[in-house]
């Protein structure tokens, strides 16, 4: 029985949080968000990753990707940040330069997890997990 009293009183707490949220009245976001396919490695070894994000217009935005490779035993992982984007409410083009912390990257294949982040509210879109095509500038 105490059990039963602990789930309900759990599920009161999130459905309080959540209506609380949910009645903020915010309607800013990460509306739309892609990550081209094919990136480029850099003479200094980074991987310049693309896509589009839409956000709405006024807020400030930015992207992180992180990029991993694996071809044999060789492993080369890295992260980083885009510029700060001011939102205008249509798709707009962004970058972001990964550098490799483990390893060095190599033309071929490598997997990407990007998301974009409205700094504005906190909004942010589904993590997008790719295939990268890494091609020599």
């Amino acid at each position: 029985m105490f059990g039963t009293k602990v789930k309900l009183l759990l599920a009161a707490v999130i459905g309080s949080v959540a209506f609380v949220a949910g009645g903020s009245g915010a309607s800013a976001a990460v509306t739309s968000f892609s990550v081209d396919g094919n990136a480029t490695l850099q003479s200094d070894g980074s991987v310049l990753v693309t896509g589009t994000l839409t956000c709405t217009a006024g807020d400030t935005a930015f992207v992180f990707s992180e990029v991993l490779q694996s071809k044999g035993q060789l492993i080369a992982d890295g992260s980083g940040d885009s510029a700060l984007i001011t939102c205008t409410g249509s798709p707009q083009a962004w970058s972001v330069d990964v550098t490799a912390f483990i390893g060095t990257y190599k033309p071929g294949k490598a997997s990407s997890a990007s998301e974009g982040i409205d700094e504005t509210d906190g909004t942010f879109s589904p993590v997008v997990n790719q295939t990268l095509h890494l091609k020599n500038k």
